[in-house]
């Protein structure tokens, strides 16, 4: 069975296409029993029908109206009549890793009438009794549709499916052809489907069947050759027309780097330069060969490349193959990994590949248009090496010799002459020969037949001291062992630049869960996109609210795009809406706002410097606030003597709150935020035995709105709830700081009991069961000594 957890991760990006057309009859009612199955099985997947209301179903029109409801970046496509195992869709997303789509049945189970009718009259279970069948095994290439999982970017690479097929058949068998020519082959897998009983369809029956077919032998003709196809894709009728249209008048530049987690921060730069600089609406996508980033550091491309509205993707090759070869101090064995560039791609004929140690100051789209279709590659003599390399290389002497830097390379002719292993058996061959690693390779196998371009779009350090070279650099290359950003490098202005506009993560995130609170909550927003910290991003997590809150949220995403993030989910509680916050948050900080609060100008800049000094953990004061009031009653943060990581846990639970806190997103590694009520009384005090170090700002940052309906006023039974939470601090904090947790439960009793003193009974029965360990406690013994708590077992 599926586990709630991953269901919950997985399928908040997933939209679930059903195309339908209802007929008052058996397809209505199989359709409400799948969507119960989804309802069941998939709780957090968007469901989306396409309804035709054309006379004859026209299936590919359904599909594309629910893709045009979809918002989310993993399409499955699922016939309103098809069920299956629940697992089934967690293996296919898996393999979207590898593959463009996939297709995940070798097995039908069709299931008779009887049964059928049986089945739907039953709520949805797994697994289900399926007595009366035919199993139908189609071949690797036979019955493409009924269920594929398919990325929103590969089926919007195609137009969506094409809308000429009327009636039944035809439409999936042109969808595959399509994408696989255009995105890449499918992935089988090896699941079954289950086909819910209605009265069967064919093409003898269509009186559209013939055209359809004329139309899918237009696919069958251009399967496998992208410019044919692309002209058949250009004929096809679909709601997606215009984007079919901007794609081909928008030829896609395809940009491959190579970069480990130390060169991460400078091909930022880079990118963000390329970007800047470039005037055309051709779209990109970059390619990262990513050796080692790191998550952050793959965060921080991905939000530089976001910003522009363009796609990153992170690929790997086996470095094996290039782990004996030479390398020099400031060349490392990524150098080499360019060689396998042709590998990651089967349907992609060229790309622009860039160092990362480069700034681009005009537009690629020039550059990107250089008709290279005679050559394997296009570069710029390497101002440095000339001819110096020529003899070692078995080179002529008249050769020019490029530098590797910035390469504009034809891969289908790659792929034709197997040059990749060309190269690799020169190296293997030749190794005492090689001095500038891969490039030494590449120019001795491909000296002659490469394009010289000109020196603008690779102006090298070395041409910056050659008194006659008058270039106007389109491209910099910060060749050899000094970089701007470790020496005074001439050109280290122009790296400044842009390394000061890069896309940085935010220091701080804001976690703001949204349930009923449209009256409050345009003040709360108003208060976060204000802090005078202006690098933070808002996350604002819509809790399944039946109100107007998420068209408010909607105005502030508008108005404030780079700022305010949504995350749209069915109801689960405070806890889990903030669970949901913290795995979107980028920032190195995190802090909670409730939708009805609101907080000072100052609060997160306050906070934060008071992080930066080594705290993990800042707390501040708070301001209760009755509704309707501007005014209230400060509520200290921290209530013990003296401020130390002991006393910090030893009255986390007075008060409790997460919004009057910054925490390091990092202790949220070791709990997160239980369901249920009290969720700050069973997490707050675990994180401060995690924390290294505790700052207290003595200053009221925070307005906590008591309004009459809270927990806090609550005499509700779910208030007992809290003893759930004291059962958590005691089994996950640190056991290094078991005392001091023990005594902060304790102390909780104690307020609970004269706070909620209709509930003193079962609060008691609580501490009876942990008499040993609070009667025991050295902090507890003390401060029913000095009457700062009652003794709980003493009346």
């Amino acid at each position: 069975m599926i586990s709630i957890r991953w269901c919950k991760l997985l399928f908040e990006d997933v939209s679930i296409l059903i195309p339908y057309k209802p007929d008052n009859g058996i397809r209505d009612i199989n359709l409400n029993w799948i969507k119960k199955y989804y309802k069941k099985f998939f709780p957090h997947a968007e469901i989306c029908v396409g309804i035709s209301t054309d006379e004859l179903f026209n299936r590919s029109r359904a599909i594309n109206l629910a893709a045009q409801q979809a918002t989310r970046n993993i399409f499955v496509i699922a016939d309103g009549d098809i069920f299956y195992e629940p697992n089934v869709i967690k293996d296919s997303i898996n393999h979207l890793k590898a593959a463009p789509w996939v297709i995940p049945f070798k097995k039908i189970v069709r299931i008779s009438e009887k049964n059928s009718r049986s089945l739907i009259k039953a709520d949805p279970t797994w697994p289900l009794e399926v007595t009366d069948f035919e199993i139908h095994y189609p071949s690797e290439f036979s019955h493409v549709g009924g269920l594929n999982i398919i990325t929103r970017d590969h089926f919007m690479a195609v137009g969506g499916f094409d809308e000429r097929f009327k009636g039944w058949g035809g439409e999936d068998d042109a969808f595959s052809c399509a994408v696989n020519t255009m995105c890449g082959q499918y992935k089988r897998l090896n699941h079954t489907i289950y086909h819910l009983w209605h009265p069967a369809f064919a093409y003898n029956s269509n009186p559209n069947g013939n055209n359809n077919l004329m139309i899918r032998e237009l696919y069958y003709q251009a399967n496998n050759d992208m410019d044919k196809m692309n002209q058949v894709i250009s004929g096809s009728e679909t709601i997606f027309k215009d984007k079919i249209k901007q794609r081909n008048s928008k030829e896609c530049i395809y940009i491959v780097a190579v970069s480990n987690d130390t060169y991460a921060q400078h091909l930022a730069v880079m990118l963000h330069s390329l970007f800047e600089n470039k005037e055309s609406k051709n779209p990109v996508k970059i390619y990262v060969i990513d050796s080692h980033i790191s998550v952050e550091n793959k965060l921080l491309l991905a939000r530089t490349t976001r910003k522009y509205k363009a796609k990153i993707y992170f690929k790997q090759i086996d470095p094996t193959l290039y782990r004996e070869f030479p390398t020099l101090e400031y060349l490392t064995h990524e150098t080499y990994y360019r060689i396998s560039i042709p590998d990651l791609f089967d349907k992609i004929n060229e790309v622009l590949y860039l160092d990362s140690d480069i700034i681009v100051k005009k537009d690629i789209t020039e550059l990107w248009n250089t008709d290279i279709s005679q050559y394997y590659l296009g570069a710029v003599e390497d101002h440095w090496v000339k001819d110096s390399r020529n003899n070692d290389l078995f080179m002529p002497k008249d050769s020019k010799y490029f530098n590797a830097g910035v390469l504009l390379i034809n891969l289908k002719k790659w792929r034709e002459d197997n040059i990749k292993n060309k190269i690799i058996q020169f190296i293997n061959n030749y190794s005492d020969n090689i001095m500038y690693c891969d490039q030494d390779a590449l120019n001795a196998v491909l000296h002659d037949q490469w394009l010289s371009l000109d020196p603008q779009w690779n102006f090298q350090t070395d041409h910056i001291y050659d008194p006659n070279v008058k270039i106007n650099p389109a491209i910099i290359h910060y060749t050899g062992g000094n970089k701007p950003w470790n020496s005074n490098h001439p050109l280290k202005e122009d790296y400044l630049q842009y390394k000061k506009g890069k896309i940085m993560l935010p220091k701080v995130s804001i976690i703001v869960p949204v349930y009923n609170t449209e009256r409050y909550l345009r003040k709360c927003l108003d208060s976060l996109v204000n802090q005078t910290l202006k690098d933070l991003e808002v996350i604002v997590v819509n809790d399944g609210s039946p109100d107007n809150s998420q068209i408010i949220i909607n105005e502030y995403i508008e108005k404030y795009p780079n700022k305010i993030k949504s995350i749209i989910k069915e109801n689960g509680g405070l806890g889990d809406a903030r669970n949901h916050g913290l795995q979107a948050a980028q920032g190195r900080y995190v802090g909670f706002v409730d939708s009805d609060d609101w907080v000072e100008p100052q609060m997160y800049e306050t906070l934060y410097n008071a992080a930066i000094e080594g705290h993990d953990l800042i707390i501040c004061d708070c301001i209760a606030v009755e509704d309707g009031e501007e005014n209230g009653q400060v509520i200290t943060g921290f209530s013990g003597n003296w401020l130390s990581k002991e006393q910090a846990i030893m009255y986390s639970t007075d008060p409790a709150f997460s919004c009057n806190k910054l925490f390091d997103r990092t202790l949220f590694n070791k709990v997160k935020f239980p369901k249920g009520w009290y969720e700050d009384v069973g997490t707050t005090p675990i994180l401060m035995t995690y924390s290294n170090s505790v700052s207290y700002v003595q200053s009221p940052l925070y307005y906590y709105r008591q309004r009459p309906d809270s927990i806090i006023k609550s005499q509700d039974k779910r208030t007992l709830e809290v003893i759930s939470a004291w059962d958590r601090v005691i089994e996950k904090a640190d056991p290094k700081y078991m005392e001091e947790a023990v005594f902060t439960v304790a102390r909780s009793i104690s307020i609970f009991i004269d706070w909620k003193a209709i509930f003193a009974k079962e609060f008691m029965k609580f501490a009876e069961k942990h008499r040993a360990i609070i009667e025991n406690n050295k902090y507890y013994q003390k401060a029913v000594k000095n009457n700062e708590i009652k003794d709980l077992f003493r009346n």
